[in-house]
C-alpha cells in the first residue's frame, strides 16, 4: 500500500510526529490552522501500522487453521481413522510451513523498513 492510498480516517489513527496532533485530530499548519492533508511522516507511520496489522491478521488466520487441523486430528484419532490422521499430518505440515513463511515475511518487512 502506498501512502497515497491511505484514507484520512486511517491516517488519523496515529499521532503526528511533526506537529504533535493527537489521534483523531487533524494536522496543523505552523500558523495553528488545520492542514488540508496530514504530514508525510504521519502517513508513513499509518502505512506501517496498517501493513503490520495486515501481516499479523494473516499470521493469526494461519494459526487458527493449525488449531482446526489439530482438532480434526484428535477427532480422527478418537475414531481410530489412521488414514485420516496420516492425511491430516501432511496438511498440518503444509499449514506450519505456510505460517512460518508468513512470519518470515513479517520479520523481513520489519527488518527492511526499520519499523
Amino acid at each position: 500500500m502506498k501512502t497515497s492510498d491511505l484514507t484520512s480516517s486511517q491516517t488519523l489513527k496515529v499521532q503526528c510526529p511533526t506537529c504533535g496532533a493527537s489521534t483523531g485530530q487533524r494536522c496543523e499548519l505552523s500558523s495553528g490552522g488545520p492542514r488540508n492533508s496530514a504530514h508525510h511522516n504521519r502517513k508513513d507511520i499509518a502505512q506501517t501500522r496498517l501493513a503490520k496489522l495486515s501481516y499479523m491478521a494473516n499470521i493469526r488466520t494461519a494459526m487458527h487453521l493449525l488449531i482446526v487441523i489439530h482438532n480434526d486430528e484428535i477427532k480422527a484419532l478418537s475414531r481410530e481413522d489412521f488414514d485420516a490422521v496420516k492425511e491430516l499430518r501432511k496438511t498440518l505440515q503444509a499449514a506450519r510451513d505456510h505460517k512460518a513463511s508468513l512470519i518470515d515475511l513479517y520479520r523481513e518487512y520489519v527488518t527492511v523498513s526499520g519499523r
